[in-house]
């Protein structure tokens, strides 16, 4: 099965749309508007449907239909009482789309996202929107709780829930601490440092934005199966949180815990020379 091409894809979302009366407009978001974005041949199409009555397109057999032969499909607003309606459908020839159904009366909220262009307006209701950009993507710089926080997140992980299960040899505990407590808050940080540009979902484009030596030393943060190894990615996640937490700090007037930090290394050290055998911490 061949791969449908964009022009072929977008015709497709189009036809959709003038062929239904009740389809009024067509906004289309996310990395296909995104300036900074590099296209490849797996970018979504990210497309809302503006229209005049809801609830028929909340029925998949509406939709789904319409658009070829799919491999899976999400619908994750079935059941919800909501103002949306949002169909993920893998294809089975490659393609990608995100289609969300919302009523007239939600534009102004479809409109929140700054990665929007305006596709099909077919009554003249949606303003002039400015040009596409990550605005909505870049997070504003922090509180000083906020930032607090943060800090205390990472290295209450790393100076008390990690080092105790990766003692006791429980990796599955272990990794879910370390995305949840280091690289969760360890990305957060980095979102505030880069105010250029979005990190995107999950750090995607974090290569894009850190100088290269930053970048393999956050790549050393992944670490595989072996106890010894994740010892090692902990001290990666330590040197480049308290980089770029310092950064923050002294860019937004908040002052980063020095001496938390060596502690919690510290400690972190420590506990990684007990022996099995050991009957006391300290």
């Amino acid at each position: 099965m061949k791969s449908r091409t964009d022009s072929e894809m977008l015709e497709l979302i189009m036809g959709f749309a003038r062929e239904d009366e009740r389809v009024r407009g067509v906004l289309l978001n996310g990395s296909r508007v995104n300036p900074v974005v590099t296209p490849d041949i797996f970018q979504d199409w990210d497309v809302v449907f503006m229209v005049s009555d809801l609830a028929p397109f909340c029925m998949h057999e509406t939709v789904l239909p319409r658009f070829g032969r799919t491999l899976i499909v999400q619908e994750p607003d079935a059941g919800e009482d909501t103002d949306r309606y949002a169909y993920l459908i893998q294809f089975q020839d490659g393609n990608r789309i995100d289609l969300t159904f919302r009523p007239l009366e939600a534009l102004d909220q479809a409109l929140d996202d700054s990665l929007t262009t305006v596709l099909l307006d077919k009554d003249g209701f949606v303003p002039e929107l400015p040009q596409p950009s990550e605005k909505s993507y870049i997070p504003d710089p922090p509180s000083a709780k906020e930032y607090d926080d943060c800090v205390n997140e990472f290295y209450f992980g790393l100076g008390s829930q990690i080092p105790k299960t990766l003692w006791r040899d429980e990796l599955p505990l272990t990794m879910f601490f370390i995305e949840v407590c280091l690289r969760r808050m360890l990305l957060k940080m980095y979102a505030w440092q880069h105010q250029s540009r979005s990190i995107g979902k999950a750090g995607r484009y974090l290569r894009e934005l850190l100088p290269e030596k930053d970048w393999r030393e956050y790549e050393k943060t992944y670490a595989l199966a072996e106890i010894d190894m994740v010892w090692d990615s902990l001290h990666a996640f330590y040197r480049q949180f308290r980089q770029a937490g310092e950064a923050v700090g002294k860019q937004n007037g908040h002052r980063f815990p020095e001496e938390q930090a060596v502690d919690v290394l510290r400690h972190l050290n420590h506990v990684r020379n007990l022996p099995p055998e050991a009957t006391s911490i300290y």
